[in-house]
């Protein structure tokens, strides 16, 4: 029987640890600062599915590229934006996912079975200033490919990493 998802967040250290029942941690990096990009080994055939939570501190956008694809036109997407009152639903095609909005939070689920195109539903918000939630979107992501992942590749989508970025990726394992 498959374990409902229910994350939960333990202060058990400083830093926090968020815990989804079902899913095992398999990375989590917080940026010193200036790193170009960051990345993990997974194996989409051993791994069903990989929930990836990040906090985005700078003015730039956190990236995503499977097995380090960024072939053009290679990633479709479809999106609802809501800027500060005002709607905005587009899709297009991009070299990369753009997974956190800056100065943001995102959640989302990636689903990895080969043999079939990957997709990414993410969430995410934005907050530039105290208590102000400037932007609520939601996107949904495909990646024009039928491989195994091996890897996921982090990277901000001009520039480096501030200091304080999160990234936490976690796996759910196939019983066999």
């Amino acid at each position: 029987m498959q374990a409902k998802l229910n994350p939960q967040f333990v202060a058990a250290t400083t830093k926090g640890k968020l815990n989804f029942p079902g899913f095992q941690e398999i990375f989590d990096f917080t940026a010193a600062g200036g790193e170009a990009s960051t990345s993990v080994t997974v194996d989409g055939d051993t791994d069903k599915e990989y929930l990836i939570y990040c906090r985005d501190i700078e003015a730039d956008y956190v990236s995503l590229r499977l097995n380090n694809d960024s072939t053009a036109n290679v990633y479709g997407r479809q999106y609802l934006l809501n800027d500060g009152g005002a709607i905005n639903a587009a899709r297009g095609t991009a070299n990369q996912m753009y997974i956190c909005e800056p100065y943001g939070e995102s959640f989302m689920s990636l689903l990895t079975p080969t043999g079939f195109l990957k997709t990414v539903s993410s969430a995410c918000y934005n907050i530039t200033s105290g208590t102000t939630v400037d932007e609520v979107f939601h996107q949904v992501w495909s990646y024009n490919s039928t491989s195994n992942i091996t890897s996921l590749d982090f990277l901000m989508e001009s520039g480096n990493f501030t200091a304080g970025t999160r990234i936490m990726v976690y796996a759910r394992r196939s019983q066999t």
